[in-house]
C-alpha cells in the first residue's frame, strides 16, 4: 500500500489541485507483479469472504453487482492505461493477470 498514493486513488488530489495527476512510470513490482490491479482483487477476495461469512440472497447479489462493478472498473482502467503507457503497458497485459493472481496466462 505504501506505493498507492490514496489521495489521488480517492481523486482528493485532483480536487484540491484541479488538475489530473500524471503518472511518469509504470510500476510493475510487488503486488502489482503478480496481478495488474491488486486493490480490485483485494476487494474481490472481501467481498468472497462477506458472502461466505453472510449466504443469503441479499449478500449474493451484492457480491455479483460488485464483481461486476470491479470488472467493469478494471477494463476502463486498463483503457486508460494503455492510453497513457502505450506499449509497455500492451506488454505488461500480456505478461501479468488482470485480476486473479494465481492464473497463468497462455
Amino acid at each position: 500500500m505504501k506505493r498507492y498514493n490514496l489521495d489521488e486513488f480517492m481523486r482528493l488530489e485532483q480536487l484540491r489541485t484541479g488538475q489530473k495527476p500524471m503518472h511518469n512510470k509504470l510500476i510493475i513490482r510487488g503486488l502489482n507483479g503478480r496481478v495488474r490491479h491488486p486493490l480490485y482483487f483485494g476487494t474481490l477476495l472481501i467481498v468472497v469472504g462477506v458472502l461466505f461469512i453472510f449466504p443469503n440472497d441479499a449478500m449474493f447479489a451484492f457480491a455479483l453487482i460488485s464483481t461486476i462493478y470491479l470488472i467493469i472498473g478494471s477494463r476502463l482502467e486498463e483503457e486508460k492505461m494503455v492510453a497513457q503507457f502505450g506499449e509497455a503497458y500492451r506488454k505488461y497485459q500480456r505478461e501479468v493477470p488482470m485480476l486473479l493472481p494465481f492464473r497463468r496466462r497462455i
